[in-house]
């Protein structure tokens, strides 16, 4: 038994006195007992201290919870609000519960009722999406139809609700199914064209980068076509709209928006330019979006501008197109502490589009958020719908599809929500 004790500590027989200890067994004694305590106080910290923590941050919050919910202002409610929110993002560094389940649940919904945000399900329509490796760039929408572009084929799909869910049509032939396709390049974007457009029924048109337009609707044979290019030829087409039998394109390189009209469906004849005479610095410009009147410039900084073609009959002798232009938009928020600005605060928006009447309004889709800011036509802020759930991928694409359903492409897949009306 000695002996064992003796293996299991060096040294202590060494002075000939059982149970005795040599000095180095000492030494490391004395060393590790402070190595021990300080664990052991460390361990008592994080069970008792932190718990202790965690329930002052969350007093403090249930407390400005209660200031919230006696206030009348709405902006003196707000401030307290946020205050709670804080001490909740303070409380979860030390520990979570039920308590502060329900209490951050409630801050959030206070929140959200204030700053006028939904926060819905953005349904996936396609089980499985588009597959590895799609690229949707572009998608489009009407009352019984969604198109999809995939840049990664590049393919054109159309999709149709069932009742039961969205159904890709494996009838429809659209990269594929038009003579003199094989000359289009990958296209650049897709626009919704009304019957009879150019196939006899309500389509979609596509366009590359060289300026050949593809016509395809459903049961349709594709037609193909190539736009009269400008003297200087195209620069970099950013995006294209539809409006009244007019395509109009966004070519921030050549510093323009060209118009072409339409003849039988067919967008044909030499380019208009939209800018008559004082043409507008179009560098950093991404979308574009057309009312019956009016167009909309967004811009990589996420600044808008908005233009009108206006007859000017003011001589006699000369009737003159002019465009009025305003730059640099100002967004207006009516939320308690909201403020104007001359882009959508927090938000980087990478499209605008236009919602026509009975409620004219502009939406845009935030690449940071992947959620979709709502404005009137005055730019006051109407809302703003989160997705209650992360997207599978960074939005990349926006179509509202009338009466009230919205589209966003988010990596391999397509997104539905309907807006309330």
């Amino acid at each position: 038994m000695m002996s064992l004790v003796g293996r299991m500590a060096p040294g202590m027989m060494e002075t000939g006195q059982p149970g005795s200890l040599s000095p180095t067994v000492l030494a490391g004694t004395a060393l590790a007992v402070p190595v021990v305590i300080v664990v052991i106080a460390s361990l008592i910290y994080f069970q008792r201290g932190r718990g202790q923590q965690f329930q002052e941050y969350l007093g403090q919050a249930q407390a400005a919870v209660v200031a919230a919910q006696l206030q009348a202002d709405p902006l003196q409610a707000r401030f307290y609000w946020d205050q709670a929110r804080g001490y909740l993002d303070q409380a979860q560094r030390y520990g979570e519960g039920e308590d502060y389940s329900q209490l951050r649940q409630l801050v959030s919904e206070s929140l959200d009722t204030i700053d006028n945000i939904a926060r819905v399900e953005f349904r996936p329509l396609f089980s499985g999406g588009f597959g590895r490796g799609a690229r949707l760039t572009s998608i489009a929408a009407t009352a019984a139809d969604l198109y999809v572009l995939d840049a990664s084929g590049p393919t054109i799909y159309h999709a149709w609700d069932t009742g039961r869910g969205y159904e890709i049509d494996k009838d429809f032939r659209c990269l594929k199914g038009a003579q003199g396709v094989e000359e289009m390049g990958t296209p650049m974007a897709l626009a919704v064209q009304p019957e009879p457009g150019a196939l006899g029924a309500e389509g979609v048109v596509a366009l590359d980068g060289d300026g050949t337009l593809l016509y395809c609707a459903p049961g349709q044979t594709p037609a193909v076509s190539q736009l009269t290019p400008p003297d200087t030829g195209f620069g970099r087409i950013e995006a294209i709209a539809v409006t009244n039998d007019v395509l109009y394109v966004l070519d921030p390189r050549a510093n323009a928006v060209w118009m072409y009209d339409a003849s039988g469906g067919l967008f044909s004849g030499g380019p208009g330019m939209y800018f008559a005479e004082s043409v507008p610095d179009l560098k950093g410009a991404i979308d574009l979006a057309m009312t019956q009147e009016e167009l909309f410039l967004l811009y990589q900084n996420g600044k808008l501008d908005r233009c009108r073609r206006v007859l000017d009959d003011s001589s006699a002798d000369l009737r003159t197109i002019r465009v009025d232009c305003e730059k640099g938009l100002v967004f207006q928020d009516e939320r308690p502490g909201g403020a104007t600005s001359d882009h959508i605060p927090g938000a980087a928006p990478i499209t605008a589009v236009y919602s026509p009447p009975p409620e004219p309004s502009l939406y845009f889709l935030d690449l940071l958020t992947g959620g979709v800011y709502h404005y009137s036509m005055r730019l006051v802020y109407q809302g703003l719908y989160l997705p209650s759930a992360e997207l599978e991928g960074e939005v990349t694409a926006l179509a509202l599809g009338p009466p009230n359903d919205l589209y966003v492409a988010a990596g391999a897949q397509v997104y539905h929500i309907e807006r309330p009306r």
